[in-house]
């Protein structure tokens, strides 16, 4: 008999855990998605690029991209299904 064991979900006591696909761990909180954009930042990517790669079918995204501005300051915030928004600035990516 085949064994399928495509997702491996492990939670603790505290609501955080541990999700896996095929093998391949997911993000499993807003603040390691903000991590992964940020590292993609750093190592070059742009936000359409970020959009594409990490984002665009995430499923702690929860819509499009919104376009805002700061004072005079441009950004993106980007909804997340916790309430919590990711929000790409000019020189930096954060949680609110």
């Amino acid at each position: 008999m085949a064994q399928h064991n495509l997702i491996q979900i492990n939670v603790s006591a505290f609501g955080e855990g541990e999700v896996w696909l095929k093998g391949t761990k997911m993000i499993d909180s807003a603040k390691e998605l903000l991590q992964a954009c940020r590292s993609a930042r750093l190592g070059g990517s742009d936000f359409p690029t970020i959009w594409q790669q990490i984002l665009k079918r995430h499923p702690f995204v929860l819509g499009m991209p919104i376009q805002r501005t700061n004072g005079e300051t441009p950004m993106l915030e980007v909804p997340l299904i916790n309430g919590q928004r990711l929000i790409f600035g000019l020189k930096e990516i954060s949680l609110g």
